[in-house]
């Protein structure tokens, strides 16, 4: 995609919107937009537009090393060591 091109156009909005128009006409009563991820505050913008709520959900990782929880206490760490020095 040619985001110069594209973007002033809108089309990512109308798509969704034409999607949402369908779906209704089809009887849903969901639509996934798909994950955003907390603090990703352009991509939730977009979702509200079309009246799209957060909300929170349980995700499942399977990791073969489990580096999730290592990053998780290096953040934590790091937060407390900057706390500490401000």
């Amino acid at each position: 995609m040619n985001k110069e091109l594209a973007g002033p156009t809108r089309a990512n909005f109308l798509l969704h919107w034409l999607a949402i128009q369908d779906a209704c006409r089809r009887g849903a009563r969901w639509y996934q937009m798909g994950q955003s991820g907390w603090g990703d505050d352009q991509v939730s913008r977009f979702k509200e537009n079309f009246g799209a709520q957060a909300y929170e959900f349980p995700e499942l990782r399977l990791e073969t090393f489990p580096i999730t929880r290592l990053v998780q206490v290096a953040r934590g760490i790091v937060k407390r060591l900057y706390r500490f020095t401000r």
